[in-house]
């Protein structure tokens, strides 16, 4: 898919060159001839625009490629408008949505290429606040690190000793080019805490959780200005370094906050999600690149942490006070079966000396190092009974974990050397290289691989929805008649054990508003946005308890489904939090994050479960959400009432080419109906279903020419589709059969199995193999 669309973006690039161009018709400069480009349908479609002073006179679309019948109608119907209008801010033509907003695209071009460039930057849809970028498939793995202890502090008359480590570590995956294709970053922040009288009061046997372990624990949200956690904060951040090379990480803008904070991001697509010092994170991803070794074959890779604190020291006769914090840890890189393809491991025995008094001994300016490190210098070869140094047996058993499982690797035959070696390998090829206990590298190697894999390769695809009709009202000598319907629409990929392997959900809230005399007066030409596309302007933020908009608690929401089973989704502990929200996330790890009602998301889950389709050989799955309400109708002398809203959905599985693996393509059609006097007729309680729950009850047959029912010819047009790009796709040959069917399919392949206007249908499959995740 990546090489795909660096074919599409160098072509694109080309055809900027004679884009946008300015020419003055007159010597005074008074009238001006601009040109620009948007994206259309089939392709490229160009504007001439022609200005006297301040004011536009002429727009001339040019599409050769949109769809005869459709697209001709908003390069008929739309210049006068925008003419009329001044501004290319107006609304589209019904049903040639795309058309339309290309032309509208390429007018804004025109006018101020600057703000509105062609080619259109191509980046993913954000899922979050900072939207990754691209990179290719893993070719090798590095890990990072960087270690601080000047947070420790001597004992005084006023205080007690206390020492600290911060180890920053970052496992990063990198493709050929050197972008970032995967990247964790935590920091197992550290402290021994000492009494009066030097001993140790910290729970020696406890392990000490790192910053992502912690998460909404870790207490950030009351000191931060945006209310956000560390994990949230570093999620943003390890996104917005996707795609992004070592150098143009270390390169970022930052700017000094206070004194505490001398390196904040200072770029606009990280100033509302990520106030937190970088420094040590950057450094962290540059040292995993410079040391990066070959993980060819790599699907992911997982980063695994563990810190205890057990051989720190008391004060006693003859012993100095001491703190030791001893962080595990290790980069993963895993194939699509979950084996090892390299793994990377080290240890920071990082350690905090004081004299009698309690006063530090230790040079807190000089950064510990880790195992790897000191190599020699560690000076285990003088007790090594194979004479070997910690890094060279870290070697040989990090090879040795090659093409194994993390139950392989947990499984290992172990023995008992002496009391300070109880799990030394027992196996011969391990023998002569490894005599060092490895049962805390076999835990964080497992943690780590545990953390890459959350779920395996997508095998099956679903599309679950539900809808409510439930928020219409109807008129009274108050209120105007108002029709909603709120249908929600969940895209997910699930691995062979039924794990969610991607989700993308949105719900398509759309309102027709009647006047006094039933008429309506929502916008019939325009597509009604779902939560999504509204993103900041659905304006959750305000009433909010978290400060968070609709579309980032459900991306949090999304992630959190990820390498679950839907089982376990619709097993989410809920609570009611008030009359509107019964079903909130009552789970340590949502409640900083999600603070929506959930009920509906989960029960579009597990339909989409329930449904799965075979989808072999997909390595990503997208969601298509499109609304019209132009099918709406005003009371008139034999006509009543009735609100019409009409959402395209689907869910569409591709593989690395782009190309379609298996598309599932559904519409809700739904009718809300008044009487003459703007009372509602429907019964809200009932949900409408589905064109395709509806099957035969459609009623298709009777006004088909080849006797088919909607239903059976979409399973028709899903099966054409599978193989095919979305170039190929919205490339289709259609024809105008009548009024009513504008773009039916004009190829032989589909002549006696489609006769369904198509067009809705190809934007909204369109537009999720744009979404896929």
């Amino acid at each position: 898919m990546k090489k795909a669309l660096s074919l599409i973006l160098v072509v694109l690039m080309v055809t900027a060159l004679f884009g946008c161009a300015q020419t003055a018709t007159t010597p005074g400069g008074e009238t001006v001839t601009l040109t620009g480009t948007g994206e259309g349908f089939g392709g490229e479609v160009t504007v001439t625009v022609t200005k006297e002073g301040d004011k536009i006179i002429e727009v001339v679309p040019v599409g050769a490629n949109e769809t005869p019948g459709i697209g001709d109608k908003a390069i008929n119907e739309l210049p006068a408008k925008i003419v009329e209008a001044n501004s290319p801010d107006v609304d589209v033509i019904a049903g040639a949505t795309i058309t339309s907003k290309a032309i509208i695209y390429a007018v804004k071009n025109a006018l101020d290429p600057a703000a509105n460039p062609w080619p259109i930057p191509k980046e993913e849809v954000p899922v979050v606040e900072v939207p990754k970028g691209e990179a290719g498939p893993i070719v090798k793995v590095g890990l990072g690190q960087n270690i601080s202890i000047g947070k420790s502090k001597s004992a005084t008359a006023d205080a007690t000793a206390v020492a600290q480590a911060d180890v920053t570590i970052a496992a990063v995956g990198f493709d050929a080019d050197g972008k970032v294709a995967s990247v964790t970053i935590d920091v197992a922040q550290t402290k021994v805490n000492f009494d009066k009288d030097l001993k140790v009061t910290s729970d020696r046997e406890a392990e000490a959780k790192s910053k992502k372990d912690l998460g909404p624990d870790y207490g950030m949200v009351g000191a931060s200005s945006i209310g956000k956690e560390w994990f949230e904060q570093m999620a943003a951040f390890e996104n917005w370094m996707i795609g992004k090379t070592a150098d143009e990480i270390a390169g970022l803008k930052v700017k000094e906050r206070d004194e505490s904070h001398k390196n904040v991001p200072d770029v606009p697509e990280l100033t509302s999600s990520v106030t937190i010092t970088v420094e040590s994170y950057i450094a962290a991803v540059k040292e995993a690149w410079e040391n990066a070794e070959d993980a060819n074959g790599a699907v992911a890779v997982g980063l695994g942490v563990e810190t205890h604190i057990g051989s720190s020291k008391d004060k006693a006769a003859d012993v100095k006070p001491m703190a030791q914090m001893d962080t595990y840890m290790t980069a993963v890189a895993v194939d699509a079966d979950g084996k090892v393809v390299k793994s990377i491991v080290d240890v920071a025995q990082v350690k905090v000396n004081y004299d009698e008094n309690g006063t530090l001994t230790t040079d807190l300016a000089v950064e510990p190092q880790t195992k790897k490190e000191l190599k020699e210098k560690y000076g285990m070869v003088g007790a090594s009974s194979i004479g070997k140094e910690w890094f060279e047996q870290m070697y040989a058993f990090e090879d040795w974990m090659v093409g194994k499982t993390a139950e392989e690797i947990t499984g290992l035959k172990v023995k008992e050397r002496d009391a300070n070696h109880k799990s030394v390998p027992d196996v011969p090829e391990l023998t002569s290289t490894v005599t060092i206990t490895v049962e805390g590298y076999q835990a964080v190697v497992e943690e780590a691989m545990a953390n890459a894999i959350k779920a395996g390769p997508i095998v099956k695809v679903g599309l679950g929805q539900n809808i409510s009709i439930g928020k219409s009202k109807s008129a009274t000598a108050d209120a105007t008649a108002v029709a909603q319907a709120d249908v929600t629409i969940a895209a997910v990929g699930f691995d062979a054990d039924g794990k969610v392997a991607s989700v993308t959900i949105d719900v398509a809230q759309t309102k027709v508003n009647f006047d006094k005399d039933l008429k309506v007066t929502s916008d019939r030409e325009a597509e009604a946005k779902s939560k999504k596309d509204l993103g900041p302007d659905y304006g959750m933020v305000g009433a909010s308890s978290i400060g968070k908009e609709w579309f980032e608690q459900m991306a949090a929401f999304e992630n959190w489904m990820i390498g679950k089973t839907a089982d376990e989704i619709a097993g989410l502990k809920v609570k009611e939090r008030d009359e509107s929200h019964k079903n909130v996330p009552d789970v340590p790890e949502l409640t900083s994050s999600v603070t929506i009602t959930v009920e509906s998301y989960i029960a579009a889950v597990k339909e989409a479960w329930e449904n799965a389709e075979d989808a072999n050989g997909a390595v990503a799955v997208g969601l298509g959400v499109e609304t019209h309400i132009g099918s709406s109708k005003d009371k008139a002398a034999d006509v009543k009432p009735m609100a019409q809203m009409d959402t395209y959905m689907t869910a569409v599985a591709v593989d690395a080419d782009g190309k379609v693996v298996k598309s599932i393509v559904d519409v809700a059609q739904v009718k809300v109906n008044y009487d003459e006097n703007g009372t509602l007729t429907t019964d809200l309680a009932v949900e409408p279903q589905t064109k395709k729950e509806l099957k035969e009850k459609y009623g298709m047959v009777g006004a088909s020419s080849i006797g088919k029912e909607w239903f059976e010819q979409m399973y028709a047009f899903e099966d054409w589709m599978v193989g095919k790009t979305a170039e190929e796709i919205t490339g289709l040959k259609v024809k105008e059969r009548d009024a009513n069917h504008k773009s039916v399919p004009d190829v032989p392949e589909l002549t006696s199995t489609v006769t369904i206007t198509v067009e809705g249908y190809q934007a909204v499959v369109k537009e999720a193999i744009a979404n896929v995740r």
